[in-house]
């Protein structure tokens, strides 16, 4: 942590490197326990990106036990739409762990993580693609739950306590799944399974996007489109069709080394969201991280770097049912 502070630019392309540079040593220090969290592999779809990671927490101790449910947390990451994989970041020594640390960290605390793959631009994928991805894995997750167990002796994921997280543009398409009115209509069972959402470091719109470029492919190319399919554009929509929203708790962060841009485009969203719906978001700021190292710091170690994960873990279980 005390590398990231001296940092002077904290433009995400500036930091990408020397943040992986930092962490994943760290990470690779502590592979055998990060690796030794029981991670299975599904596909949920027939793309070639369709496929997902579960990481199951530890086996019940004793044969009498009473088998208890445990949440389900799914970790959608973030790329820009058009780089990530479930447990490949970086060719860097290391980069393979991430986002295993991430699956092996919350298991270790109590939750089933599914941590999926989604498509990509250029190679096919546009708005909304992605999110129909994340909302696909959710549904497959829900309707398999029973098929990921390996062993009589793990406890079942719990179906009805569903939380999503999601990272930069991971989680853009997390609230975009309960903005566009036809992913998960009002009173469909799936979005009443979902307790609560995690937005870090998101893209709501797109003045500010540090990636200009990428929105114009993913959102549409005509500044229309970007107005209309961001997710702050999908929000004033609702709010002008005085359409019913029903979102869960969700709690909203950036970090103290964010690019600026994503600063005010965090807080105009926040701000929007309770103005126009009426939705108060608990609100974090992650001290002593960059961008890139709330992906790269949770199984690391570092001193003071997985703060941020203990509160997120705090915020899911006061949500649970």
């Amino acid at each position: 942590m005390d590398t990231i502070v001296t940092f002077e630019d904290h433009s995400i392309s500036s930091i990408i490197v020397p943040t992986q540079k930092a962490f994943l040593p760290l990470l690779a220090a502590n592979r055998s326990k990060i690796e030794s969290t029981e991670r299975k592999t599904f596909r949920y779809g027939e793309h070639e990106r369709h496929q997902l990671d579960v990481y199951c927490p530890a086996a019940s101790q004793g044969e009498g036990e009473t088998k208890t449910k445990v949440p389900i947390l799914f970790w959608i990451y973030g790329g820009g739409w058009v780089k990530g994989e479930r447990a490949n970041f970086s060719s860097l020594p290391g980069g393979d762990l991430v986002y295993k640390n991430i699956g092996s960290w919350f298991a270790e605390r109590g939750f089933y993580v599914v941590i999926p793959d989604y498509r990509l631009l250029p190679h096919g994928a546009k708005f909304p693609d992605p999110i129909k991805d994340v909302r696909d894995a959710i549904v497959w997750v829900t309707q398999n739950a029973s098929g990921v167990i390996s062993s009589p002796s793990r406890q079942r994921p719990d179906t009805s306590n569903i939380f999503l997280i999601g990272h930069s543009a991971g989680a853009s398409s997390v609230i975009s799944l309960f903005l566009l009115p036809d992913m998960l209509p009002l009173g469909s069972p799936l979005r009443e399974q979902i307790n609560g959402i995690g937005l870090l470091s998101g893209s709501y719109e797109t003045k500010n996007s540090p990636i200009p470029r990428t929105v114009h492919q993913y959102y549409g190319p005509a500044d229309e489109d970007l107005e209309r399919n961001s997710p702050i554009g999908l929000l004033r929509a609702l709010s002008a069709r005085r359409l019913a929203v029903k979102i869960p708790n969700v709690l909203m962060s950036i970090v103290e080394y964010e690019p600026q841009n994503l600063v005010e485009g965090n807080r105009e969203f926040r701000d929007s969201m309770s103005k126009l719906l009426g939705i108060e978001a608990e609100w974090r700021v992650w001290k002593g991280h960059n961008h890139i190292s709330l992906a790269t710091a949770l199984g690391s170690g570092s001193d003071g770097g997985e703060i941020f994960g203990e509160e997120i873990v705090d915020f899911l279980r006061s949500c649970l049912r």
